[in-house]
C-alpha cells in the first residue's frame, strides 16, 4: 500500500490544471531554497569557528538566537499572512534569508554573526506559514497530498544544506556564501515571475482577510480547545524528537565506534528517509485521516526508539532510519489539523504550530543534553520513546476525517 502512494501523489498533481501543478512544484522549490539555507547553518558555524576562534558556548548562541527566532516570530508572520496575503511575506522571506546569507560568510566577528544570525531568522518565519497555508489551497481536493509535496521540498533541502555549504566552502571559502544565495535570488525570482505558485486549483489567488474575518479568524471553539491542546502537546513532541534523533543519534554512533564520517553518512540517511515519510505521510492522511495516520505512526515509532537507545553498532543505523521515516508520516496531519482548527486564519495556524513545535522542540533538545550528561546518550534516546507514546495518545483527540471545506 505505501509504496503506491507516491506515484497516486503525482498523478494527482497531473490531474491538476498545468498553472496550478506548476505552481506547487515552485511552491515546493521555494521551501527548499529556504531550509537550504537554514541547514547550512551548522556548516557555516563549523568554519566560523575556526576563523574567528568561537567557542562552543558562543556556538550554541548562534544556534539557538536563529531556532528560538524562528520559532517565536511564526505566529506574527503567520497573522500578518493572513491579513496582508500570503504572497509577499512567503516571497520576501526566502529574498531576505538569502539576502542575508550572503553576509554569513563576511562576518568580522561573533557579534556580526548574531545579527546576522537574528535577522536571517525572520526570512525563514516569514515564509513558513504563508507557504504552508497556499499548499493547502492550492489542491483544495487533495489537501494532504499537497501539503505533504509542499513539506518535502523543506525537508530535502535541509539534508543537502550542509553538504551544498561543504561542497562550495572547499571550492571557493566562506565567501562561497555569495555564490549560492546569488544561485537562490535568481532561480527565486524565476520561479516568481513565470510561475504564480498562490493561485488555487480553482484558478483564485490565495488572498488576504478584512478586520471582521481577522476577528473571525482568531476565534475558536470552545468544544475543539481540548484536542488544540492534545494537537500542540503532540507536535512539539514529533517535534523534540526529530530534532532530538538528529543531534543525538550520531553522538551515540560515535561512542558506539562510528567515525564523525560514517555518523554524518548515517544522518544524512536517516534524514533522506525522513523526506520519504513527510512525502507519503499526506497521501496517506487523504485516504485514512489524520487521526489514523498521526497515531499509527507514533505508535510504532515509540518500540523503535526503545531499541535504538540501547542498540548496538551493527543496527542502530537500521533503527534510527525507521524511526526517521516514521516521525516524518505524521507531519502533514499535524499542519492540516491546525489549519483546519483556525480556518479562517490558516496562515496564523500554520505559524502557531510551527512555532510552538519549533520552540518546545528547540528547549527539549536542551533538556535533552542535560538528561544525557547526568544518565547517559542511552537514557537521552529512551525519553523520545517516551514522548512518542505521550504524542500517540494526544493523536487520539484529532480528527478522523480532513474535511475539504474546512479550509475553503
Amino acid at each position: 500500500m505505501t509504496s503506491q502512494q507516491a506515484p497516486g501523489l503525482i498523478r494527482r498533481i497531473r490531474r491538476l490544471s498545468p498553472d496550478t501543478s506548476l505552481g506547487l512544484v515552485a511552491l515546493t522549490l521555494m521551501h527548499f531554497l529556504v531550509d537550504l539555507h537554514s541547514g547550512m547553518l551548522p556548516v557555516i558555524l563549523l568554519y566560523q569557528r575556526q576563523t574567528l576562534n568561537l567557542s562552543l558556548t558562543q556556538i550554541g548562541i548562534l544556534a539557538g538566537v536563529y531556532n528560538f527566532g524562528l520559532s517565536l516570530s511564526q505566529p506574527f508572520f503567520g497573522y500578518m499572512a493572513d491579513r496582508w496575503g500570503p504572497k509577499r511575506f512567503a516571497v520576501g522571506g526566502l529574498f531576505w534569508i538569502a539576502l542575508l546569507g550572503a553576509g554569513f560568510g563576511f562576518a568580522p566577528s561573533f557579534l556580526t554573526l548574531l545579527m546576522l544570525a537574528t535577522l536571517a531568522a525572520f526570512g525563514s518565519s516569514s515564509f513558513h506559514p504563508a507557504g504552508a497555508a497556499s499548499a493547502a489551497r492550492i489542491m483544495t481536493s487533495s489537501r494532504g497530498s499537497g501539503m505533504s509535496f509542499f513539506l518535502v521540498g523543506g525537508s530535502i533541502g535541509f539534508a543537502v544544506g550542509p553538504l551544498v555549504a561543504a561542497t562550495v566552502f572547499e571550492s571557493f571559502g566562506l565567501h562561497g556564501t555569495v555564490i549560492i544565495s546569488l544561485g537562490a535570488l535568481l532561480l527565486a525570482a524565476l520561479l516568481v515571475i513565470m510561475i504564480n505558485p498562490f493561485k488555487s486549483e480553482t484558478g483564485r489567488d490565495v488572498g488576504s482577510l478584512n478586520f471582521n474575518q481577522e476577528m473571525k479568524a482568531l476565534a475558536i471553539p470552545v468544544s475543539i480547545l481540548g484536542a488544540v491542546v492534545a494537537l500542540v502537546i503532540l507536535s512539539g513532541a514529533r517535534t523534540w524528537i526529530y530534532s532530538g534523533l538528529s543531534n543525538f543519534i550520531p553522538q551515540q554512533m560515535t561512542v558506539l565506534g562510528f567515525s564523525r564520517s560514517q555518523a554524518t553518512y548515517w544522518l544524512s540517511t536517516m534524514l533522506i528517509i525522513n523526506s520519504a515519510g513527510v512525502l507519503l505521510g499526506g497521501p496517506l492522511t487523504d485516504r485514512f485521516g489524520p487521526r489514523a495516520i498521526i497515531t499509527a505512526a507514533l505508535s510504532l515509532l515509540a518500540p523503535v526508539l526503545f531499541l535504538a537507545a540501547y542498540a548496538d553498532s551493527s543496527n542502530i543505523g537500521i533503527f534510527s532510519s525507521v524511526a526517521g521515516l516514521l516521525v516524518g508520516f505524521p507531519v502533514a496531519a499535524i499542519l492540516l489539523v491546525g489549519q483546519s482548527f483556525l480556518p479562517r486564519g490558516t496562515s496564523l495556524a500554520s505559524g502557531l504550530v510551527l512555532g510552538i513545535s519549533f520552540t518546545i522542540g528547540a528547549i527539549g533538545v536542551a533538556l535533552t543534553g542535560a538528561i544525557a550528561d547526568h544518565a547517559g546518550l542511552s537514557v537521552g534516546i529512551m525519553v523520545f520513546g517516551f514522548l512518542a507514546v505521550l504524542a500517540a495518545g494526544c493523536g487520539l483527540f484529532m480528527p478522523k476525517t480532513m474535511l475539504a471545506e474546512s479550509l475553503e
